[in-house]
């Protein structure tokens, strides 16, 4: 379904404080099998029902139809809404999914005080909770190279507990794209979580992180840095020119 203008003429004259409560109040709506068919409203007809995916579609295609100062309010209000108190049945999933979805890096400040405030441990269920750091570290990753994405990630990283070691080779991609000229101190910072995660799974799938480094950091780059790299990196130098899947093989010529 196409989207005009006209038919988001009802939300134009919203504020930040207005759009954070609207999404607020659609999200618990959508919860609720009473309040279901009126959620967003009074944009209801045109948000779209179903799996949460297509609810964040169509509050995507809303949000494409706005003015410049009408999106910036809508992701601000997306931030006003992640900055209230966090508990189990608040909408935190579907608030970051959207944000993700449309690029809203204005909530980066948010997830930087639920880590130095240890935030995330008021949601008390254990699983619940990693499963909402591993969602956090997604969503903040796939806004690289945005301003203050390095800064998230490296929170995000050095949070005890929370950060696995199978979600280094997607941080330090992330971190890649924000600063290539930095991937050794990238490395540096995520050295000990590649070498747990490669003692645990092995390296067969390290080419995998060295397609997607060569990818966001240049030849140039890695031409300069590489022989400042610890003898605990040889497993990307290794993924990087051995193999028939390493993206940089050399090749020999007699």
């Amino acid at each position: 379904m196409k989207i005009e203008k006209e038919d988001v003429k009802e939300i134009v004259e919203y504020d930040a404080e207005k759009f954070a409560e609207w999404l607020l109040q659609g999200f618990s709506d959508m919860r609720d099998e009473n309040r279901e068919v009126t959620a967003f409203y009074p944009l209801n007809r045109i948000v779209g029902r179903g799996r949460d995916r297509d609810i964040i579609e169509g509050l995507k295609n809303i949000y494409e139809t706005l003015s410049y100062t009408q999106k910036r309010d809508f992701r601000k209000g997306i931030t006003i809404s992640l900055s209230k108190e966090l508990r189990q049945n608040y909408p935190l999933r579907s608030l970051l999914h959207l944000a993700g979805r449309i690029h809203a890096n204005e909530i980066l400040p948010v997830v930087n005080r639920w880590i130095k405030n240890k935030s995330l441990f008021l949601l008390k269920d254990a699983s619940e909770r990693k499963e909402f750091f591993a969602l956090t570290l997604d969503i903040v990753s796939g806004m690289s190279p945005a301003d203050g994405v390095t800064h998230t990630i490296q929170l995000l990283i050095g949070a005890k507990n929370l950060f696995l070691d199978g979600y280094a080779p997607m941080a330090f991609i992330a971190l890649c794209r924000a600063t290539p000229e930095k991937f050794l101190e990238h490395l540096n910072l995520l050295r000990g979580s590649f070498l747990e995660l490669h003692r645990e799974k092995g390296e067969k799938n390290a080419f995998i992180t060295a397609k997607r480094f060569v990818h966001y950091v240049p030849i140039e780059i890695i031409t300069e840095k590489l022989w400042q790299m610890k003898e605990a990196d040889k497993w990307l130098v290794k993924a990087l020119f051995v193999g028939d899947e390493a993206p940089l093989q050399i090749t020999v010529i007699k």
